[in-house]
């Protein structure tokens, strides 16, 4: 039976609501739904003949013209990659794609793309980075550059001084694994009094540890955690998953990297200290020994070395990535069980070659992109102009039936060379051999968990920002690529002492649960009394909507109020939110700070805010004090102030619910308040 949802567009009074196919369909079957589904669970049709039915024009004013050909290509290659391929190789191996501006937004390079599906023609271009280069480089980011040095390649040291350092990361990062995992789970009994451990893996575990390693290893240490993903997660969101050059992805990109030169540069020449015992400074020996022609860098050699070391920051995502898709592909085809076993046996090898072999139904990306330098023939016999962008099908290598046996099976045993991830993916650097180390020992540190699986519900789904109300009308800064949220659930032995934080990324919502959750609930919808004043006012819900109705003018007054005072929307706009603690303080505190005019979350109103806050904040316990300037001011949490005096819920039996719904999302919580003409607004709907 399909699942569907409700995905609710709505203004200060109106609310719409429409049943649609839950967002996971939009991912690559192979993960989502069942390890192969060659067909679109929509139209039921494959991808050839919904791309030979579609016409290459576009209008975009033509409603009926929208399944023109390359919108459907650029569909269906992020949601079901092995389909596309499969078709390709059998239907058109070599696919040209004519430039639409309306859809790939003026291109990158030439005028036309070129979509490689055979094994010989992605080899062909991979192997060749001279005629075949990145098809856009950033200043810090150039991968498998190839640029010569006196006696050796760029790319020869770089594979050289990363197997250097294999051992050091591997002792490094098994400690830092498992402080990561106690301090990022959460111990727990469920309703049947069971014991269980939970992890949100990407925040807590995924993206945690590769920054680590980058400060202990390589000493970059200079980014918050949330400034280091945002980074990260620019740069490889458009130098992998950018093929139609989207003007917004590519420029925050380009800022990400201006950022993280300015940074580097500093780095290197010693305006900026890396803590002691990193490898830093081992590295700059080293390269100038093996590279440099003088005791001191050249410029160009120093532009060299902020490429490699912004190698290793920018690859945060393919680590995380790697896990999670892993992981995820073994449940999937049934092979949990014996991944555990060889992780409990610290085989590696054997390890590794089924991580290899996971990741082969669902890549990081399932492509790579190049640019034609000059006229090239493939061993295909298709001719490729100057200028033209190359999607080179390193997915549909893995699959092609001419060069890789029983292609649609999962085969353990599979020979390495029938893979094309991380070094083998044509693009040699640090960060795809410390990636591959990373993702293995995490791997193995999860797999050796005892009762390891997905949790149940939405986050047991991994989640890469499915669109919710607010994209609808203001869009995601990124497209939905990489794992953003993915809980894992695995047995515990006893539950540990002190108060256990169910969700990192609001520890306040444990202390805090003696809040007045009337207050609450108005708060976050905009208004400042409830619309219903009890059951027995309002009995059905056509009763209701009248009744509701009836009030408009009243609902809309107050909500303007509210957002003109402090500039609360409840358009959901940010991923922050910021709002469920400022709606959990006291109606008291936040009539105070109301007095004056300003946006909450407006960087340019902060110092207001900061005023208002002093004027007000004799209203605040101590521990609300603590976490507010934590979450408003990024002033560090204060763990001395930390205790569970407000740790208890009201002794109300209707709120028992609270106990055992711990992990729910935040962002369809809130929209649910935003819901002034709805038809359940009193303390069920929380």
């Amino acid at each position: 039976m399909k699942r569907l949802f409700m995905v609710c567009i709505g203004g200060a009074a109106l609310v719409s609501c429409t049943a649609t196919q839950p967002q996971s369909s939009l991912r690559n079957p192979s993960s989502s739904r069942s390890p192969l589904s060659m067909v679109s669970p929509v139209t039921n049709e494959t991808f050839w003949n919904e791309y030979q039915a579609a016409s290459p024009g576009f209008d975009p004013k033509d409603l009926t013209n929208a399944e023109y050909r390359n919108g459907v290509f650029f569909r269906w290659i992020k949601a079901n990659p092995v389909a596309v391929y499969r078709d390709l190789r059998e239907k058109s191996p070599v696919l040209f794609l004519d430039q639409n501006k309306q859809k790939l937004r003026r291109g990158l390079v030439g005028d036309r793309f070129v979509v490689l599906a055979t094994s010989a023609d992605i080899q062909s271009v991979l192997n060749n980075k001279a005629q075949f280069p990145l098809a856009k480089e950033h200043e810090s980011i150039v991968l498998g550059a190839g640029q010569k040095f006196t006696g050796v390649t760029e790319n020869k040291w770089i594979s050289a001084f990363a197997t250097r350092d294999r051992e050091r990361i591997q002792q490094v990062i098994q400690p830092l694994i498992e402080q990561a995992i106690e301090e990022g789970s959460y111990v727990g009994k469920d309703e049947h009094g069971r014991l269980f451990t939970r992890i949100e893996y990407v925040s807590q575990l995924g993206r945690k540890i590769p920054f680590l390693i980058n400060e202990k290893i390589y000493g970059i240490t200079g980014f918050e955690m949330k400034e280091a993903t945002e980074l990260s997660r620019s740069l490889a969101d458009d130098l992998l998953l950018n093929p139609d050059n989207n003007p917004v992805i590519a420029e925050r990109a380009k800022k990400a990297s201006e950022i993280l030169d300015a940074y580097l540069i500093n780095l290197l020449d010693g305006r900026i200290q890396p803590p002691a015992g990193t490898t830093l400074a081992d590295l700059q020996a080293q390269f100038r020994r093996d590279v440099g022609s003088s005791p001191r860098l050249t410029t160009a050699e120093r532009k060299s070395l902020v490429r490699i070391l912004a190698g290793v920051f920018a690859g945060v995502e393919t680590s995380q990535t790697s896990v999670a898709r892993a992981l995820e592909q073994l449940m999937l085809h049934g092979q949990l069980d014996r991944a555990q076993r060889l992780a409990r046996q610290n085989d590696d090898e054997g390890l590794r070659r089924m991580m290899y072999e996971a990741l082969r139904f669902e890549p990081v990306a399932p492509y790579a992109i190049r640019k034609v330098a000059t006229e090239t023939r493939l061993p295909s016999g298709a001719v490729l102009s100057p200028g033209m962008i190359v999607l080179a099908g390193t997915q549909s290598a893995m699959f092609d039936e001419n060069v890789v046996s029983d292609p649609y099976s999962f085969r353990p045993d599979r020979p390495f060379k029938e893979f094309l991830h991380f070094r083998r993916s044509g693009m040699a650097q640090i960060r795809d051999q410390v990636t591959e180390i990373e993702s293995l020992e995490i791997l193995k540190a999860l797999l050796k968990k005892q009762g390891l699986r997905a949790a149940e519900g939405h986050f047991g789904e991994i989640d890469e920002r499915r669109p919710i109300t607010s994209n609808m009308i203001k869009k995601d800064k990124f497209r939905m690529s990489f794992p953003e949220r993915w809980d894992l659930v695995f047995d515990a032995a006893a539950l540990r002492p002190g108060l256990e934080i169910s969700d990192k990324e609001y520890p306040y919502e444990d202390y805090l649960m003696n809040y007045d959750r009337e207050s609450f609930r108005l708060c976050l919808g905009g208004i400042k009394e409830s619309l219903v004043r009890s059951d027995e006012d309002v009995v059905t819900s056509r009763d209701r909507f009248w009744h509701n109705m009836s009030e408009i003018g009243r609902i809309l007054k107050q909500s303007r109020t509210i957002i003109g005072n402090i500039g609360i929307t409840k358009m959901n706009r940010t991923r922050e939110n910021k709002h469920l603690l400022y709606c959990r303080m006291p109606a008291t505190y936040r009539t105070c700070v109301e007095t004056q005019k300003f946006k909450l979350l407006d960087p340019e109103s902060l110092e207001t805010h900061r005023s208002q806050y002093a004027s007000c904040r004799s209203n605040l316990t101590d521990l609300e004090q603590n976490f507010y300037e934590n979450i408003f001011f990024n002033q560090p949490l204060d763990s001395s102030r930390l205790n569970a005096s407000q740790a208890k819920r009201p002794q109300d039996p209707f709120f028992y619910f609270e106990d055992q719904i711990k992990f729910y999302d935040r962002y369809r919580a809130r929209e649910s308040m935003m819901n002034p003409a709805g038809y359940v607004m009193d303390n069920r709907q929380m």
